[in-house]
C-alpha cells in the first residue's frame, strides 16, 4: 500500500494579516525614524481626505537576499519595528486630534515604491503624501526618487505629494 506524502507549499503573493483595509482618501507615508509626523504632511492628509479617513503607512526595509530568501540579519529588528510602531501611533494621534479617523499600516519590503503603491491601490487613495526627507545628491542617484517611481506606478491613479509643501 502506497502512501501519499502532502507537503504544504509556501503560498505565493502578499500575506494578508489582520482586517481587510480600510477605504481612504489620503495615504500618509511617514518614516519610522521621526517621533512625529510633520505639520505640514498632516495638514495635507486632512485636507485630501476632506472628512474621510486616512490610511498611515510606514515602511520597513529588507536590505538584501540571498538566493531570494531574506537573510535574518537583513531584515528589520524588534527596535526597527518598535520604531514604525511608535511612528504610525504618533502620526495616527495627531490625525485624530484633528477629528479625522485614522488606520495604521506597516509594510516589510525590499521595494518601497512597489509596497506603497499596492497600499495605495488597497485602499483606493486618490493622494498619497510622503512625509519623508527628500534625498539629494549622491543617495538620490543610489537609492532614487520615491515620489518620482510612486508616480510612474500610480500613473494617474493617485496624486503623489511631498508633505512639505
Amino acid at each position: 500500500m502506497r502512501r501519499s506524502l502532502s507537503i504544504p507549499l509556501p503560498r505565493r503573493g502578499p500575506r494578508r494579516t489582520g482586517p481587510a483595509p480600510m477605504p481612504s482618501r489620503a495615504l500618509l507615508v511617514v518614516p519610522q525614524t521621526s517621533a512625529a509626523p510633520s505639520p505640514d504632511a498632516v495638514t495635507r492628509a486632512v485636507e485630501a481626505a476632506d472628512g474621510g479617513p486616512v490610511t498611515v503607512m510606514t515602511v520597513l526595509r529588507i536590505h538584501g537576499s540571498g538566493l531570494g530568501v531574506p537573510h535574518p540579519g537583513l531584515l528589520p529588528n524588534a527596535v526597527e519595528r518598535e520604531r514604525g510602531r511608535v511612528a504610525i501611533a504618533a502620526a495616527i494621534e495627531a490625525l485624530e486630534a484633528r477629528r479625522v479617523k485614522a488606520r495604521g499600516e506597516i509594510a516589510v519590503t525590499r521595494a518601497e515604491a512597489r509596497a506603497i503603491a499596492r497600499t495605495a491601490r488597497a485602499v483606493g487613495a486618490a493622494t498619497v503624501i510622503l512625509d519623508l526627507p527628500e534625498p539629494h545628491g549622491l543617495r538620490r542617484l543610489i537609492e532614487g526618487d520615491l515620489a518620482a517611481q510612486l508616480r510612474r506606478r500610480l500613473r494617474g491613479q493617485a496624486v503623489v505629494g511631498l508633505g512639505s509643501r
